[in-house]
């Protein structure tokens, strides 16, 4: 068995850079954005997006509390 680097850059930006592994880095995100989540579940809190901020967490918060201020 040999091994070999062989690269090619790509010629659509300056870096030459290419996607190398994003899936590899998806996974962990929504993971966490799942125990977050499940931790604001008494609150009726839905995260949507990442990253998670402190600031995000409290519009969330304050978001499930209008709701069931309406409700």
């Amino acid at each position: 068995m040999r091994i070999a680097h062989l690269v090619t850059p790509s010629p659509l930006n300056p870096l030459g850079g290419k996607g190398v592994g994003e899936a590899g880095t998806a996974a962990p995100l929504a993971a966490i954005a799942a125990a977050v989540e499940d931790a604001l579940r008494p609150f009726d809190a839905r995260i949507t997006a990442t990253p998670i901020r402190p600031e995000d967490v409290l519009r969330v918060l304050r978001s499930a509390e209008k709701r069931s201020d309406v409700a």
